[in-house]
């Protein structure tokens, strides 16, 4: 067993990091806040809401791992992360809003307000960034559309439901309801290669590929429980996420919880959420993308579609035809038995290149994965750097994305 760092190493010194271990008490609980207080949850304020890092009722999965470890904090990540990857994981999606966008033009509304082609069937979901009238990127979004004139948008920065409701509300013509649904909805990830098995025990739905391809929505009844289930996962592997109102959350998740042991599957927490998500090269708005950036600048050209008329589009007009000086790349250290922290930052001989905005270990790939705006020149896959640390510096190398299952094969199952 390799160890990969100290007790004392704070590995995952980032934005996402800082925005999850703020001192301030959350105020609000999910619906499976004291299933997961009796699972002995380990709880960070995740958007102002209670969320556990990870399970103390996962200690035990300590006794059979064998991989990357090191302190105590990034055991508990790891186990969770590697069991994940070959069972099954529920996580709680409850801190991500979904907002709703209703109305007899709500298409054309959509397409206005977001980057890539809103003109999706029903069922069919899009991935997509909205932006500012300079091309910044003010959110990413999945959006589901749920019927002709009702269309589901899930924000995937935490904590930023609010601000996202009054970015789309901005623009919102007479006619056009924009709600924010956060406090009347709750979710839950059923993610992991034992994802479709745990569903199929309690659903009479058929959850094969041609009946539930990937990035499509379905509407599910899981024993008794109405769900919005939507095909995706934020971790890479098979899985769907699961939307329901909040009174029906408990139910929920106990199913899901007690139908999960059949398959060897465990609770997870957001420390393995994010490790499983950046191995994947997902993005979290507030970390790696914000309005500072551009999709071309943050490597988000594919959700943007030049063809249909959106805010921001003159602006990216001329981005594009100029080019863009940086761009958003993983960067792997060498020696993957270091973890920097805080403070580190990018750089070539004396020349400082940048900061990292978001890095964490991939137990999967045995990387220690760093994300940054690179200059340009030196965005190219193989491009040797240096990761400075106060006075220690450590050889690395850009690298392409993602570092996990680039061809998509688990994700797709």
């Amino acid at each position: 067993m390799t160890e990969h760092m100290s007790d004392d190493t704070n590995y995952t010194g980032n934005q996402l990091d800082q925005q999850m271990h703020t001192v301030v008490e959350p105020l609000r609980r999910s619906p499976f806040y004291e299933q997961q207080r009796q699972l002995n949850g380990d709880f960070v304020n995740l958007g102002d809401w209670h969320s556990p890092n990870w399970y103390g009722e996962n200690e035990h999965l300590k006794e059979s791992y064998d991989g990357a470890t090191g302190a105590d904090l990034s055991m508990r990540q790891a186990v969770e992360h590697k069991h994940v990857r070959e069972h099954v994981g529920l996580y709680d999606l409850t801190p991500f809003t979904p907002i709703e966008v209703q109305g007899s033009s709500a298409e054309s509304f959509m397409q206005e307000r977001f980057a890539n082609d809103m003109a999706i069937d029903v069922g069919q979901m899009r991935y997509t960034t909205m932006l500012n009238e300079d091309g910044g990127i003010q959110a990413d979004l999945t959006v589901v559309r749920m019927s002709d004139d009702r269309f589901r948008v899930i924000t995937l920065g935490v904590g930023t439901g609010r601000q996202h409701t009054s970015w789309i509300r901005e623009f919102a013509p007479d006619g056009i309801n924009v709600v924010n649904r956060g406090e009347e909805f709750c979710g839950i990830g059923v993610w992991g290669p034992n994802a479709r098995n745990v569903l199929e025990s309690v659903t009479n739905a058929d959850l094969s590929n041609s009946a539930f391809p990937y990035y499509t929505a379905q509407e599910l009844v899981v024993d008794e429980v109405p769900v919005a289930a939507l095909r995706l996962s934020y971790v890479g592997e098979l899985g769907w996420e699961l939307w329901t109102p909040m009174g029906y959350g408990g139910q929920l998740w106990d199913t899901l919880a007690e139908t999960i042991e059949e398959y060897e599957g465990i609770p997870m927490g957001t420390a393995a959420l994010n490790s499983m998500g950046l191995e994947k090269g997902f993005r979290f708005w507030g970390a790696d993308i914000s309005p500072d950036y551009n999709p071309y600048e943050a490597n988000l050209a594919f959700t943007v579609d030049m063809n249909t008329d959106f805010v921001g589009k003159e602006a990216l007009k001329t981005i594009k035809k100029e080019g863009v000086n940086q761009q958003l790349v993983p960067v792997t250290l060498d020696d993957s038995r270091t973890i920097p922290g805080f403070d580190a930052m990018f750089v070539d001989d004396d020349a400082e290149l940048g900061e990292p905005v978001r890095s964490d270990f991939g137990y999967s790939v045995d990387e220690s994965i760093l994300y940054g705006y690179l200059p340009i020149e030196y965005t190219d896959s193989g491009t040797s750097i240096e990761v400075a640390v106060n006075d220690e510096r450590y050889a690395a190398s850009v690298r392409e994305e993602p570092r996990f299952d680039p061809d998509r094969e688990k994700l797709l199952g």
